[in-house]
């Protein structure tokens, strides 16, 4: 699961890296990547697995409904798997338009949450005790 984490924000934080190195550095490449690790990289990743977690917490009140047995955990890590697709998306998007915008971020939390509601309503429902 970490390795999916760091993938998924590497493959978010590319567009900024490459931008950068592309236009010219101002200071030593080392330094440089010293600098994007802490003050880009590091901030977007907690802001990745906030987003992921709200996204997981969104699912659970849908679990509740459906009356599924899934755990937190579990969907946590479907919404990182399910990241994926607009990460890839978004990425190909900044390199091409170089930057983002609001709409493309909704649109991806809300890719996120409508494959989440696919994956909670094709797992199988809780069995009741006889």
């Amino acid at each position: 699961m970490d390795l999916a984490i760091i993938y998924l924000s590497l493959l978010a934080s590319a567009p900024a890296l490459g931008s950068r190195i592309i236009a010219g550095l101002s200071m030593n490449l080392v330094f440089y990547l010293i600098y994007f690790f802490i003050f880009y990289y590091l901030p977007l990743l907690l802001m990745l697995m906030f987003l992921l977690a709200v996204a997981a917490w969104t699912a659970l009140g849908l679990v509740k409904v459906q009356a599924c047995k899934i755990r937190f955990q579990t969907l946590w890590k479907l919404a990182v798997y399910a990241a994926t697709y607009p990460a890839v998306l978004c990425t190909a998007y900044a390199f091409i338009t170089q930057g983002f915008t609001s709409l493309l971020y909704a649109l991806s939390f809300a890719f996120i949450l409508l494959l989440l509601e696919k994956m909670i309503l094709t797992y199988p429902q809780h069995r009741e005790k006889r």
